[in-house]
């Protein structure tokens, strides 16, 4: 993993409110379903709160989205990341904790080395985690662990802080107090980006079924080695390529383990995007011209009305 990103210290938010969840949509629906993906709470004074994920603002970039092709699992004879004829590994699109799918085999030494140091990043970013927060404050010397906490946005103002995992005793004791500071470790940006890329460009691979020689090809792979061979404890460095994708999460429910071609007329100089779990979109990785086969076979096949590019 690379280095969080620590935040500075500020004041700690007001005290927890006691409330009752009344309803909430989540995990439970399914893996890649983030946990309280959407909830009601009734607070003690009878308060009722409605929070979810903080999607973008403003005009939703998914609107017009036509489904172009299914992406499935595809076997090659290497890995399609670094060549080596040694792929023998499952590996999962969009990674398997955010409800990914068998997409592809890599080898052990990309899978593991992804898989360990920057899907983590990805996965908190899917689930609105703000990451670990830690707190300090009078009776307790130093600063205790409160543990991960979500980020929320609700229809009555001031965001919600959601706590998902155990902390220690003493840093609640400080939250109910008020009268601490908290710091949040956030995971490197860098990272959620990386582990997009990976996967959108291991779909691109697994939809055109064909590990392609073309610049860009070349030039993702070149990046993804980089990173992959980025020692332990060091920020990764971006390649151009990667750092030049559009991403973002949509503001649909997710389905887990959906991969997709998509086409948003919206974006009128991006129509093309890889799209996971229906939520997840990250723009074609490739050049447009490897797609005009495909294109012209689906709508050859199909009702929809998209524009081909040309070749």
């Amino acid at each position: 993993m690379s280095q969080p990103v620590e935040e500075k210290e500020s004041i700690l938010p007001v005290p927890p409110q006691a409330g009752v969840i009344r309803a909430v949509r989540g995990r439970a629906l399914g893996r890649g379903v983030p946990e309280a993906h959407t909830l009601t709470i009734e607070t003690s004074a009878g308060m009722s709160i409605n929070a979810g994920l903080p999607w973008p603002e403003g005009t939703v970039p998914v609107k017009g989205r036509q489904v172009l092709g299914i992406v499935g699992p595809e076997r090659f004879d290497r890995c399609p990341i670094c060549g080596d004829t040694d792929a023998t590994s499952r590996d999962h699109v969009p990674p398997e904790a955010v409800g990914g799918k068998l997409i592809v085999y890599t080898c052990a030494r990309c899978n593991n080395t992804f898989g360990g140091r920057y899907e983590a990043a990805f996965q908190n970013w899917y689930n609105g985690s703000l990451g670990t927060m830690r707190v300090r404050g009078p009776g307790a010397p130093g600063s205790r662990v409160l543990g991960e906490v979500l980020l929320r946005r609700t229809d009555r103002g001031p965001d919600m802080l959601i706590p998902i995992s155990d902390g220690d005793p003493a840093a609640w004791d400080i939250v109910k107090s008020g009268r601490g500071r908290v710091s949040v470790h956030r995971p490197n940006p860098a990272d959620t980006r990386i582990a997009s890329v990976k996967s959108a460009y291991l779909a691109a691979c697994a939809l055109l079924s064909d590990i392609p020689d073309s610049p860009r090809g070349v030039a993702l792979r070149n990046e993804l080695i980089a990173v992959r061979d980025t020692p332990r404890g060091t920020s990764p460095s971006v390649g151009r390529v990667s750092a030049s994708l559009q991403i973002f999460r949509g503001p649909s429910e997710p389905t887990p383990g959906e991969v997709t071609l998509v086409h948003l007329p919206v974006w009128r100089e991006h129509p093309y995007w890889i799209s996971f779990n229906s939520s997840v979109f990250v723009e074609w990785p490739l050049e447009l011209g490897l797609l005009v086969p495909f294109l012209k076979n689906a709508l050859a096949e199909s009702s929809l009305t998209s524009s081909i590019p040309e070749d």
